[in-house]
Protein backbone atom coordinates (compact mmCIF):
# COMPACT_ATOMS: atom_id res chain seq x y z
CA UNK A 1 0.00 0.00 0.00
CA UNK A 2 2.98 2.40 0.70
CA UNK A 3 4.33 2.11 -2.98
CA UNK A 4 1.04 3.13 -4.24
CA UNK A 5 0.55 6.79 -3.00
CA UNK A 6 3.79 7.71 -4.64
CA UNK A 7 3.10 5.92 -8.15
CA UNK A 8 -0.36 7.73 -7.34
CA UNK A 9 1.43 11.22 -7.17
CA UNK A 10 2.92 10.37 -10.37
CA UNK A 11 0.23 9.12 -12.61
CA UNK A 12 -1.84 12.25 -11.47
CA UNK A 13 0.93 14.54 -12.34
CA UNK A 14 1.20 13.08 -16.10
CA UNK A 15 -2.20 13.09 -16.61
CA UNK A 16 -2.45 17.23 -15.60
CA UNK A 17 0.87 17.74 -17.81
CA UNK A 18 3.27 18.87 -15.59
CA UNK A 19 6.86 18.93 -16.86
CA UNK A 20 9.42 16.99 -14.27
CA UNK A 21 12.57 18.63 -15.80
CA UNK A 22 14.39 19.99 -12.79
CA UNK A 23 16.87 21.95 -15.58
CA UNK A 24 15.98 24.10 -18.79
CA UNK A 25 16.96 22.94 -22.13
CA UNK A 26 20.28 24.11 -23.43
CA UNK A 27 20.46 27.52 -24.71
CA UNK A 28 20.99 27.92 -28.59
CA UNK A 29 23.14 30.51 -29.83
CA UNK A 30 21.83 33.52 -31.49
CA UNK A 31 24.89 34.65 -33.25
CA UNK A 32 27.05 31.75 -35.46
CA UNK A 33 30.21 31.55 -35.12
CA UNK A 34 30.07 33.35 -31.97
CA UNK A 35 31.91 36.26 -31.88
CA UNK A 36 35.49 36.65 -30.03
CA UNK A 37 35.84 37.82 -26.38
CA UNK A 38 38.36 40.58 -24.99
CA UNK A 39 41.70 40.82 -27.08
CA UNK A 40 44.75 40.18 -24.72
CA UNK A 41 46.91 43.53 -24.80
CA UNK A 42 50.17 44.29 -26.21
CA UNK A 43 53.13 42.14 -25.63
CA UNK A 44 55.28 42.12 -22.08
CA UNK A 45 58.24 44.61 -21.89
CA UNK A 46 60.77 45.96 -19.13
CA UNK A 47 59.29 49.37 -19.07
CA UNK A 48 57.88 49.71 -16.11
CA UNK A 49 55.27 52.58 -15.30
CA UNK A 50 53.10 53.60 -12.34
CA UNK A 51 49.23 54.38 -12.03
CA UNK A 52 47.92 56.32 -9.58
CA UNK A 53 44.47 56.64 -9.12
CA UNK A 54 43.22 59.77 -7.98
CA UNK A 55 39.43 59.46 -8.99
CA UNK A 56 37.40 56.44 -9.57
CA UNK A 57 36.49 54.85 -12.23
CA UNK A 58 39.91 53.54 -12.91
CA UNK A 59 41.14 49.87 -14.21
CA UNK A 60 44.19 48.13 -15.49
CA UNK A 61 44.65 45.29 -17.95
CA UNK A 62 47.94 43.76 -16.96
CA UNK A 63 50.04 42.87 -20.54
CA UNK A 64 48.94 39.49 -22.19
CA UNK A 65 46.04 39.51 -20.23
CA UNK A 66 42.90 39.55 -21.34
CA UNK A 67 40.83 41.03 -18.74
CA UNK A 68 41.53 43.85 -16.25
CA UNK A 69 40.60 44.81 -12.63
CA UNK A 70 39.70 47.76 -10.66
CA UNK A 71 41.89 49.98 -8.77
CA UNK A 72 39.74 49.93 -5.33
CA UNK A 73 40.04 53.20 -3.10
CA UNK A 74 42.48 51.65 -0.51
CA UNK A 75 44.66 51.16 -3.57
CA UNK A 76 46.00 54.36 -4.95
CA UNK A 77 48.59 52.92 -7.44
CA UNK A 78 49.78 50.30 -9.32
CA UNK A 79 53.04 49.28 -11.38
CA UNK A 80 52.47 47.89 -14.63
CA UNK A 81 54.66 46.88 -17.66
CA UNK A 82 54.90 48.18 -21.14
CA UNK A 83 52.15 46.44 -23.08
CA UNK A 84 49.41 46.96 -20.39
CA UNK A 85 46.52 48.56 -20.83
CA UNK A 86 44.64 51.62 -18.66
CA UNK A 87 40.94 52.32 -18.70
CA UNK A 88 39.85 55.54 -17.17
CA UNK A 89 35.92 55.69 -17.30
CA UNK A 90 33.36 59.01 -17.02
CA UNK A 91 34.32 60.98 -13.44
CA UNK A 92 37.96 59.08 -13.35
CA UNK A 93 40.70 60.35 -13.26
CA UNK A 94 44.63 58.95 -13.38
CA UNK A 95 47.68 60.01 -13.47
CA UNK A 96 50.95 57.47 -15.23
CA UNK A 97 54.35 58.04 -14.49
CA UNK A 98 57.71 56.86 -15.31
CA UNK A 99 60.56 56.07 -12.89
CA UNK A 100 63.51 58.35 -13.12
CA UNK A 101 61.64 60.24 -15.42
CA UNK A 102 59.86 63.35 -15.70
CA UNK A 103 57.15 62.21 -18.25
CA UNK A 104 53.73 62.29 -17.08
CA UNK A 105 50.42 61.91 -18.16
CA UNK A 106 47.56 62.76 -16.78
CA UNK A 107 43.60 61.13 -18.20
CA UNK A 108 40.63 62.97 -17.38
CA UNK A 109 37.18 61.14 -18.15
CA UNK A 110 36.95 58.43 -20.43
CA UNK A 111 40.29 57.50 -22.00
CA UNK A 112 41.90 54.25 -22.94
CA UNK A 113 45.88 53.98 -23.35
CA UNK A 114 48.44 51.06 -23.66
CA UNK A 115 51.91 51.40 -22.05
CA UNK A 116 54.40 51.19 -24.70
CA UNK A 117 57.83 49.61 -24.93
CA UNK A 118 60.83 52.17 -26.08
CA UNK A 119 62.98 49.57 -26.98
CA UNK A 120 60.60 48.30 -29.51
CA UNK A 121 60.83 51.58 -30.67
CA UNK A 122 56.93 52.38 -29.78
CA UNK A 123 55.27 55.60 -28.29
CA UNK A 124 55.70 55.81 -24.57
CA UNK A 125 51.69 55.91 -24.75
CA UNK A 126 49.05 54.69 -27.25
CA UNK A 127 45.86 56.55 -26.75
CA UNK A 128 42.45 54.35 -28.57
CA UNK A 129 39.94 56.92 -26.98
CA UNK A 130 40.22 59.85 -25.06
CA UNK A 131 38.19 62.66 -23.20
CA UNK A 132 40.87 64.82 -22.07
CA UNK A 133 44.71 64.15 -21.20
CA UNK A 134 47.69 66.80 -20.04
CA UNK A 135 51.27 65.45 -20.71
CA UNK A 136 55.10 66.55 -20.03
CA UNK A 137 56.97 65.54 -22.22
CA UNK A 138 61.11 65.04 -21.78
CA UNK A 139 63.67 64.72 -24.90
CA UNK A 140 62.73 61.67 -27.46
CA UNK A 141 59.22 61.16 -25.52
CA UNK A 142 56.11 60.46 -28.31
CA UNK A 143 52.83 59.91 -27.22
CA UNK A 144 50.17 58.43 -30.03
CA UNK A 145 47.19 60.35 -29.65
CA UNK A 146 43.44 58.71 -30.50
CA UNK A 147 43.76 58.49 -34.75
CA UNK A 148 47.43 57.58 -34.83
CA UNK A 149 48.97 61.48 -35.05
CA UNK A 150 52.11 61.20 -32.61
CA UNK A 151 52.75 64.37 -30.28
CA UNK A 152 56.24 64.96 -29.78
CA UNK A 153 57.95 67.39 -27.12
CA UNK A 154 61.33 69.40 -27.26
CA UNK A 155 64.55 67.35 -28.82
CA UNK A 156 66.56 68.85 -25.79
CA UNK A 157 64.97 69.67 -22.40
CA UNK A 158 61.57 69.06 -20.53
CA UNK A 159 58.62 70.81 -22.58
CA UNK A 160 54.83 70.59 -21.55
CA UNK A 161 51.82 70.31 -20.09
CA UNK A 162 50.25 69.72 -23.13
CA UNK A 163 46.45 69.57 -23.28
CA UNK A 164 44.62 67.19 -26.01
CA UNK A 165 40.90 67.12 -25.77
CA UNK A 166 38.37 65.73 -27.94
CA UNK A 167 36.51 68.70 -28.75
CA UNK A 168 33.92 67.14 -30.97
CA UNK A 169 33.29 63.51 -31.99
CA UNK A 170 35.75 63.80 -34.86
CA UNK A 171 37.88 66.57 -34.10
CA UNK A 172 40.81 66.54 -31.12
CA UNK A 173 42.11 69.97 -29.90
CA UNK A 174 45.86 70.42 -28.84
CA UNK A 175 46.72 73.08 -26.86
CA UNK A 176 50.34 74.25 -25.91
CA UNK A 177 50.58 75.40 -22.53
CA UNK A 178 54.55 75.01 -22.10
CA UNK A 179 57.45 77.67 -23.24
CA UNK A 180 58.54 75.65 -25.50
CA UNK A 181 57.63 74.29 -28.88
CA UNK A 182 56.08 70.89 -29.45
CA UNK A 183 55.45 68.97 -33.15
CA UNK A 184 52.43 66.55 -34.07
CA UNK A 185 53.76 64.06 -36.88
CA UNK A 186 49.87 63.70 -38.82
CA UNK A 187 50.26 61.70 -41.68
CA UNK A 188 52.79 63.38 -44.23
CA UNK A 189 52.41 66.81 -42.31
CA UNK A 190 55.19 68.07 -39.64
CA UNK A 191 52.90 70.36 -37.24
CA UNK A 192 54.82 72.68 -35.09
CA UNK A 193 53.01 74.24 -32.00
CA UNK A 194 54.38 77.22 -30.50
CA UNK A 195 54.27 78.18 -26.49
CA UNK A 196 50.20 79.40 -26.37
CA UNK A 197 48.99 78.04 -29.92
CA UNK A 198 46.46 74.89 -30.48
CA UNK A 199 46.23 73.01 -34.07
CA UNK A 200 43.11 70.72 -34.65
CA UNK A 201 43.47 67.39 -36.03
CA UNK A 202 40.57 65.22 -37.70
CA UNK A 203 39.59 62.57 -36.95
CA UNK A 204 39.94 60.66 -40.08
CA UNK A 205 38.64 57.19 -40.94
CA UNK A 206 41.44 56.68 -42.89
CA UNK A 207 43.59 57.49 -39.55
CA UNK A 208 45.95 60.63 -38.77
CA UNK A 209 49.10 58.05 -38.47
CA UNK A 210 52.61 59.65 -40.16
CA UNK A 211 53.55 58.07 -43.39
CA UNK A 212 56.23 55.91 -43.95
CA UNK A 213 58.89 57.62 -46.06
CA UNK A 214 60.30 55.64 -48.64
CA UNK A 215 64.43 56.18 -48.56
CA UNK A 216 65.15 57.30 -52.18
CA UNK A 217 62.39 59.40 -51.93
CA UNK A 218 63.35 63.16 -53.46
CA UNK A 219 61.51 66.60 -52.70
CA UNK A 220 60.56 68.30 -55.64
CA UNK A 221 59.30 71.77 -56.47
CA UNK A 222 57.41 72.11 -59.45
CA UNK A 223 55.23 75.72 -59.94
CA UNK A 224 55.85 76.53 -56.58
CA UNK A 225 54.47 73.35 -54.84
CA UNK A 226 56.66 70.80 -53.24
CA UNK A 227 56.52 67.69 -54.37
CA UNK A 228 57.73 63.73 -52.96
CA UNK A 229 58.80 61.32 -55.54
CA UNK A 230 59.61 58.03 -55.88
CA UNK A 231 61.35 57.24 -59.03
CA UNK A 232 61.97 59.37 -61.52
CA UNK A 233 59.72 62.45 -63.66
CA UNK A 234 61.21 65.56 -65.73
CA UNK A 235 59.50 68.70 -65.55
CA UNK A 236 57.54 70.12 -69.01
CA UNK A 237 56.69 73.82 -68.03
CA UNK A 238 53.40 74.92 -67.22
CA UNK A 239 53.10 73.04 -63.96
CA UNK A 240 52.77 69.68 -65.58
CA UNK A 241 55.26 66.95 -64.91
CA UNK A 242 56.32 63.80 -67.05
CA UNK A 243 57.15 60.15 -65.57
CA UNK A 244 60.47 58.51 -67.27
CA UNK A 245 59.86 55.70 -64.74
CA UNK A 246 57.63 53.84 -62.77
CA UNK A 247 56.90 56.69 -60.06
CA UNK A 248 54.87 57.91 -57.05
CA UNK A 249 54.32 61.29 -56.62
CA UNK A 250 53.12 62.72 -52.96
CA UNK A 251 51.56 66.10 -52.00
CA UNK A 252 48.82 67.72 -49.67
CA UNK A 253 48.39 63.72 -48.08
CA UNK A 254 47.49 62.48 -51.70
CA UNK A 255 49.74 59.89 -53.48
CA UNK A 256 49.48 59.59 -57.34
CA UNK A 257 50.89 56.17 -59.22
CA UNK A 258 52.59 57.29 -62.55
CA UNK A 259 53.52 54.48 -65.20
CA UNK A 260 56.37 55.48 -67.70
CA UNK A 261 55.55 58.16 -69.97
CA UNK A 262 52.20 59.20 -68.25
CA UNK A 263 51.75 63.11 -67.42
CA UNK A 264 50.64 64.80 -64.49
CA UNK A 265 49.64 68.35 -63.61
CA UNK A 266 50.22 69.97 -60.15
CA UNK A 267 47.12 71.73 -60.19
CA UNK A 268 45.41 68.26 -58.99
CA UNK A 269 46.99 68.67 -55.57
CA UNK A 270 46.09 72.60 -55.12
CA UNK A 271 42.34 72.21 -56.89
CA UNK A 272 38.92 72.29 -54.48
Amino acid sequence: MKCLVPCALLAAAAAAGCNTQRFPNPMEPSVWPLPPGDVPTGTPGPQEVTVFRHSDPVMVRRAGAAAGFPLPFYQKKERVQSGAAVLCAAGGRCELLWPDDASSVVIFDEGVCEIGEPSREEPMVVFKKLTRIRCVLTPEDRVALMGGAILRGEAEQKSGPFVVERIRDDVLRVVNQSKQTGTIDFRDGELSISPGEYVELPLLAAGGEPFVHDPTEESVTVAGNRLLVVGGIEELGGGRIRASTASSVRAMGVTIQLGAGEELSVDVFTAP
